[in-house]
């Protein structure tokens, strides 16, 4: 006698898209500095991944400084032909971006989304650990300045920490990778209704 057969799904990859991982031209750039003292003007580095631990063994990562004197709208700007393309069909509707924040600052970081339909977009979020790889979720399904990103695409993609700072005797640096529409990277459904 036997009874039951039941046949169970593979776990199935959440769908992503990669808009930053710089591992290779294609996902990869730079960020224009703005507001930024002794680094305004300049440009960040895509140098080989300084902490290769935790979240983030990837091989390559992007160096983002703020500088000595930045103003309390320091940030970045991408530079590069990247869209942040949130109309993809998607059963996790967020930006994920790994960071890694030394201990020094208030820890938080801001993106927003730039030349897309109507208003921009920004969401700022606080990083859980110091000196190590944590993933940022930004949740595109709500409003800011009069706008839900959900379903539209955005030419630029901007990044501040430590929005509201002022008075850096000394550069900061952080690190960035992994700017996905969707999952982050690792993030697996098993779930029927994926």
């Amino acid at each position: 006698f036997f009874d039951d057969i039941v046949v169970k799904p593979a776990p199935m990859m959440v769908p992503s898209t990669t808009v930053l991982d710089f591992e290779m031209p294609g996902t990869s750039g730079d960020f224009e500095y703005f507001g930024n003292g002794s680094a305004d003007g300049g440009f960040s580095n895509v140098i080989a991944n300084p902490d290769m631990s935790g979240i983030n063994m990837s091989d390559s990562v992007c160096e983002f400084v703020r500088g000595v004197g930045a103003a309390d709208f320091a940030g970045g700007f991408l530079n590069t032909a990247q869209r942040v393309d949130l109309r993809v069909a998607n059963t996790v509707n967020k930006l994920n971006l790994k960071v890694w924040v030394p201990n020094t600052g208030a820890g938080t970081v801001r993106l927003k989304l730039e030349d897309g339909p109507g208003n921009d977009w920004e969401q700022e979020q606080t990083v859980s650990a110091r000196e190590q790889w944590v993933n940022l979720e930004f949740d595109p399904t709500i409003d800011n300045n009069g706008t839900v990103p959900l379903g539209k695409s955005y030419g630029r993609a901007v990044l501040f920490f430590d929005f509201g700072a002022t008075g850096a005797t000394d550069s900061t640096i952080y690190f960035v990778d992994d700017l996905i529409v969707g999952a982050a990277a690792g993030l697996y459904c098993w779930c029927l209704s994926c």
